[in-house]
């Protein structure tokens, strides 16, 4: 039932209050960006995850967009940060893609 609120189209920038308002709480600034961020959750150590040579070109792929433009690309392991760090990881992310 509560991700039906998912399905529904919600106007741009619906979430913002809630992630100022989040930031705010953690004492995280909260940034405005003139170029995607794509965010890269690695969750390489579960058992769900992508082969090596899926994962390395992948990575090579953002990278190679990063150097043409297109956005900025962060790789992170949440696993390896504390919660605090990990809204910060995520904080200001555009695209945020979690493997499968």
């Amino acid at each position: 039932m509560s991700l039906a609120m998912f399905e529904t189209p919600h106007r741009a920038g619906f979430f913002k209050s809630y992630r100022q308002r989040l930031m705010k709480h953690y004492g995280l600034p909260s940034t405005t960006l003139k170029c995607p961020k794509v965010v890269y959750i690695d969750r390489q150590s579960s058992s769900r995850r992508f082969s090596d040579k899926t994962e390395a070109s992948l990575i090579e792929l953002f990278g190679d967009l990063e150097k043409e433009g297109y956005g900025r690309f962060e790789h992170v392991d949440l696993e390896k940060l504390s919660v605090v760090d990990q809204i910060g990881a995520i904080s200001d992310a555009s695209v945020s893609h979690r493997s499968l």
